[in-house]
């Protein structure tokens, strides 16, 4: 009789688990659980920052993928290494529809009928300053379900503080005593307030491959409900990037996330990232340093432009083109009002490449652009001269006038740029041997010519010497790299 029992309760327990695991292969998705301990505010990790700030520059440690990252401390390069080889387990495991995020749209549908049918994902870093390091993950499933495709799309991120291996959180972006979700949630209400409904916020893609995407809209079903302290987010070269998905209801957005742009230029004067885990002594063995000054500007608006015609010149329409890019107020407050005095000057030197084009009857238009940049603790501005032709191909003049200012609205040589002693001079006549017509200047003549401007990673240069009767032209136009200087040499790195 117990034999028989046995045998009797070992059919029942096989029966109960193959119907255990036809349940779990054919589970609907459920709406996300919100924890309110999760997503209450935690006290900031790391240093103490307070405000106000001053940024002029900041490390940038490029670090090798996985494995490698060369930390002095293997214990928690270990642990950084397993999270991130933890996230890209669970891109993977999204094959698996039962394991999609809950989205709305997908709540309805039956997973069982859902075959994978590709898939894409990736994980790409954004940000590694000053012993941070900043992951997005993005990835793209098709499925067919019963001859109708579904695509869905999902976003995460990782940010670490490498000198714990701890992942970040909101409260840990801005300085103490900051309302971390005031100040973000007004930004995120501004954004939501000025954009159309139907406004693109996103673009799936940071491959080619994913050029024909259409690029994603957004509806709010409900009033914006604002971030919570377990909010996700990445961190760019350039802002905060807040990620939303189907923990926010309150968006309509099928199967995607939303990411919306806060850029740094808008919390400047709070921004604690560059500080906040900070150390005296490199966390790093045998780091290969490289600098970048923290970008200030948000250069999503640099496409806005308004057009204003000046005069004609030999039938020959010019046009003042002002670009509109936001930097903050503190910059512009410093910038000299002698700047827009110099548009006779460039207007007679547009005038001066009108004469000088060989062909003046392909000419259509001439513009004279403006832009001005924050980064770390200067503000570049930028003239952009150009002749367009109306024939495609043809080669046209253009011209640069770089201005480079300090946070005092002083002027900045190029020189003061590089501590004392370093060769610089040398250096770019080398790098300006390919110069067209070198030859025909003296190297004092190319120095003197020389302007720059200053970007993120680089020390832009542009250099040009219209032709004249007598003298050929001569044009040099590149960049310099901060680590192909060597930030040692750098005097905004000290």
């Amino acid at each position: 009789m117990i034999i028989i029992k046995k045998c009797q309760m070992t059919k029942l327990v096989r029966l109960f688990l193959v119907l255990l695991l036809i349940a779990g292969c054919t589970k609907q998705l459920e709406p996300n659980p919100r924890s309110e301990e999760d997503e209450t505010f935690k006290a900031p990790q790391g240093s103490i920052v307070n405000a106000p700030l001053d940024f002029s520059f900041l490390v940038l440690v490029p670090i090798v993928t996985p494995p490698g990252m060369a930390l002095k401390d293997t214990t928690i390069e270990a642990r950084v290494i397993k999270d991130i080889e933890d996230m890209r387990e669970k891109f993977e495991s999204y094959t698996n529809p039962v394991n999609l995020p809950p989205y709305p749209a997908l709540l309805d549908l039956d997973m069982s009928k859902l075959t994978l049918v590709d898939h894409y994902y990736y994980s790409h870093w954004r940000f590694s300053f000053n012993n941070i390091y900043s992951l997005y993950f993005w990835g793209k499933y098709t499925f067919d379900n019963e001859g109708r495709m579904e695509i869905v799309y999902i976003a995460d991120a990782l940010n670490f503080d490498l000198t714990t291996g701890n992942q970040l959180t909101v409260s840990d972006l801005l300085v103490n005593g900051a309302d971390v979700q005031k100040t973000f949630n007004d930004l995120l209400v501004e954004q939501l307030s000025d954009d159309d409904k139907t406004t693109t916020h996103f673009w799936p893609y940071l491959s080619n491959e994913w050029e024909d995407e259409k690029p994603f809209s957004y509806q709010l079903n409900s009033a914006f409900s604002g971030i919570k302290g377990n909010q996700l987010f990445y961190i760019g070269l350039d802002g905060i990037n807040f990620i939303f998905d189907d923990r926010h209801p309150e968006f309509k957005t099928g199967n995607n996330p939303l990411v919306f742009h806060i850029p740094f230029y808008k919390i400047s004067e709070e921004l604690a990232i560059s500080e906040r885990f900070k150390t005296e002594t490199t966390i790093f063995e045998n780091p290969p340093w490289e600098g970048r000054l923290l970008t200030l500007t948000n250069d999503s608006d640099s496409s806005e432009s308004e057009e204003t015609f000046l005069q004609n010149y030999k039938d020959i329409d010019i046009f003042l083109v002002s670009e509109t890019i936001e930097i903050p107020e503190s910059y512009k407050r410093v910038l000299p009002d002698t700047i827009d005095d110099e548009l006779p000057m460039l207007t007679q030197k547009v005038k001066t490449m009108i004469d000088s084009y060989s062909e003046p009857s392909q000419l259509t238009k001439a513009t004279i652009t403006k832009s001005v940049n924050a980064f770390g603790n200067y503000i570049s501005v930028e003239w952009g001269l150009e002749l367009i032709t109306s024939i495609q191909g043809t080669d046209y003049i253009y011209d640069n006038v770089y201005h480079v200012y300090n946070k005092q609205g002083e002027p900045v040589t190029l020189g003061s740029l590089f501590v004392a002693g370093f060769p610089y001079e040398e250096l770019l006549i080398d790098r300006m041997k390919n110069f067209e017509n070198f030859e025909k200047y003296s190297q004092q003549e190319l120095l003197d010519s020389l302007q720059f401007s200053l970007s993120g990673p680089r020390i832009k240069l542009h250099s040009s010497l219209l032709k004249s009767k007598d003298v050929p032209g001569a044009y040099f136009s590149g960049s310099w790299y901060y680590y192909d200087i060597g930030i040692e040499n750098l005097a905004l790195s000290q």
